[in-house]
């Protein structure tokens, strides 16, 4: 009897064949999914981050390996004619402009003042008032070479310069008015509108021995930043306060809190990424057997402890 039921005993399938059975629909995979999923997006916060900042240093010795690939001047083609705009739609682009003029953080006059009262832009102010003298001058008075040539033109010009910090100050109110006057959120409307609309096309494109230029000259800075002191002490003592209060207001709730406002948005987006994982998997199996293999050494590894 033994040996009857050992010969019509049903053999188990192999490892190999439950990993193929397994891999063959998508409809197998999907519970495991989302059981992978459930348990990054439902577990507190405070089982996931540690109870002390992360050693920020390592980051930083990490930077000294990434390697930074040649971009190729032909992958402007691909985003030369992209704007903004083109992904809204009228209405959406209507309520991105009215989000963004609305009173908001408004850089103080101290501030505005540095940026305009530079000397550079005093000089741009002062050679533009004195073109524009100069120009109207030679059409509408006929004794301007006489002016010119006796030294009254560069007089003026001199006079002009001591008008210059007046006029910068000037600027600077009128900014401030503005910043602060709701009559001129028009001028922000119409400003984001034309900012929708920009395309890489817009600017000139420099050649790509300067593009290669600018790339190196990035990677010196991050080389010369993995060697900073100081930064590495001012960015821990940040990162480390920001982690702290993130860490004791948000470690007893769930990553799906943060991202989504109901229950059922979490289980919509669950189940559109489950399904296009599975679908995923189960085609890059098919043509590399990548997966099966990796989930047969998985369990041998296991086995083998």
């Amino acid at each position: 009897m033994s040996f009857l039921s050992k010969l019509f005993r049903r053999k188990k399938p192999s490892l190999d064949g439950k990993i193929q059975k397994f891999l063959s629909q998508p409809s197998y995979l999907e519970p495991t999914l989302t059981r992978q999923i459930n348990l990054l997006f439902e577990t507190k916060m405070e089982a996931i981050l540690p109870e002390t900042s992360p050693s920020w240093n390592a980051y930083y010795d990490s930077l000294a390996t990434v390697q930074f690939s040649d971009l190729p001047i032909s992958s402007w083609d691909l985003v030369k004619d992209l704007s903004l705009g083109q992904f809204l739609s009228e209405d959406a682009a209507k309520v991105l402009i009215e989000a963004m003029v609305q009173p908001s953080i408004i850089p103080n006059q101290d501030l505005i003042r540095r940026l305009f009262k530079q000397p550079e832009i005093g000089e741009m102010i002062s050679s533009g008032l004195q073109k524009i003298i100069t120009e109207i001058n030679q059409k509408l008075n006929p004794l301007s070479s006489v002016f010119k040539s006796s030294g009254f033109e560069s007089q003026m010009f001199k006079i002009i310069d001591g008008f210059i910090p007046g006029i910068q100050e000037s600027i600077v109110n009128k900014i401030m008015h503005m910043a602060s006057d709701s009559q001129a959120s028009e001028i922000f409307k119409n400003t984001m509108k034309i900012v929708l609309d920009v395309k890489p096309s817009d600017f000139t494109l420099p050649s790509e021995l300067i593009l290669k230029n600018t790339q190196e000259k990035w990677i010196q800075f991050l080389n010369k930043l993995n060697n900073d002191q100081k930064f590495k002490d001012e960015f821990s003592k940040i990162a480390d306060k920001l982690y702290g209060q993130f860490r004791t207001t948000s470690s007893n709730r769930m990553l799906k809190e943060f991202m989504f406002l109901t229950e059922d948005d979490y289980i919509k987006f669950r189940k559109i990424v489950t399904k296009q994982i599975a679908i995923s998997m189960v085609n890059w199996d098919k043509e590399t057997g990548i997966i099966s293999k990796e989930l047969h050494l998985f369990f041998n590894d296991i086995q083998n402890i």
